[in-house]
């Protein structure tokens, strides 16, 4: 598979990340040209990676898949937040309503679950003291038509230039492309955005939590039942509710080794509609096989996106049960 990391000048937690992977990394500088500087290259396992240092802003820079081939693409960002909390963060991009930030209003761009879920299991491996880890939900440019997510060092200037965070950041997402790769069966081929309603023990209600060996918790790859060296890949999910920091939906990729694509937040509930949320499954690049919801995250729009998701053939699960199973 050919990955793409995408860093810009005028970033300074991603020229962090950048050069946190070329020391950490054997990367190679190529022939290449893009806008202006050498595209450096990584092989190796049957994964190809290549680092691009771009002139422009990263959220403004839509669709690179034309001029970058690529299957997927991970930007190298800082993050901005109010309260300005020390965080490492994962999102996938888009727009549930008007443009803010880059993108296109009411569009949402492809997404990989199971590449964001490897990366934020990562990120938590690497936690560093007084930072938090956290998926985002979807928000902001650029817009992308092949597979895409952010990975972003929060929120200040001093955090954005450290070199730590920027090693953190480097070895995160190369450990989770590795993750991705080779043991979530990623190679192989799947109907995007294909929904599943079939029976599976894990989606039952009286499930318990499947056992998680020491392989499994770490990030490497376990054996499974079929005596390979892969572990259980993930199940996919849809997020609805909640704050834009996923507080339940993080547990809930934790401790239940679910994978989330397009979370869509409470102040966004106003702008769910059925289109949008059947762009949210139709461009995961995975199958999806639930729709997870927060449901003291849904407010007072909870009748109406209850019946919404009904609406698709899809498993409807509340994050607050998933936790007690």
């Amino acid at each position: 598979m050919r990955f793409a990391l995408i860093a810009s000048r005028q970033d300074p937690a991603g020229m962090a990340i950048h050069q946190g992977l070329l020391r950490a990394f054997p990367f190679v500088s190529t022939d290449s040209v893009f806008q202006g500087s050498p595209v450096c290259r990584y092989e190796g396992g049957g994964i190809a990676v290549s680092l691009y240092l771009l002139q422009d802003p990263l959220t403004e820079s839509d669709n690179l898949e034309r001029s970058i081939e690529a299957d997927a693409f991970v930007f190298l960002s800082k993050h901005r937040s109010a309260a300005n909390t020390r965080s490492f963060a994962v999102h996938s991009i888009g727009n549930w309503a008007e443009e803010k930030g880059g993108g296109k209003a009411g569009m949402l761009c492809p997404a990989t679950a199971l590449l964001q879920h490897a990366i934020f299991l990562q990120l938590l491996q690497r936690q560093r003291e007084g930072y938090e880890v956290t998926m985002e939900a979807t928000h902001h440019g650029p817009y992308m038509e092949k597979p895409s997510v952010f990975v972003e060092v929060g929120s200040t200037e001093e955090e954005w230039g450290d070199a730590g965070n920027g090693r953190v950041i480097a070895e995160s997402v190369m450990g989770g492309i590795d993750g991705y790769v080779h043991h979530t069966g990623a190679n192989e081929k799947r109907p995007m955005g294909k929904g599943s309603n079939e029976k599976d023990p894990m989606l039952d209600g009286n499930a318990k939590n499947p056992a998680k060996s020491d392989d499994d918790n770490n990030g490497r790859g376990g054996r499974g039942e079929n005596g390979g060296g892969r572990k259980e890949a993930p199940k996919v999910a849809i997020g609805i509710g909640g704050p834009h920091y996923c507080n339940n939906f993080n547990k809930v990729a934790q401790r239940r080794n679910i994978a989330f694509s397009h979370i869509c937040p409470k102040h966004r509930l106003k702008n769910l509609n059925e289109e949008l949320l059947r762009q949210a499954i139709e461009k995961t690049q995975e199958k999806i096989h639930m729709i997870v919801l927060d449901w003291k995250g849904l407010g007072k729009e909870k009748q109406r996106i209850v019946e919404l998701v009904k609406g698709f053939d899809i498993f409807i699960k509340r994050a607050d049960q998933l936790l007690k199973e």
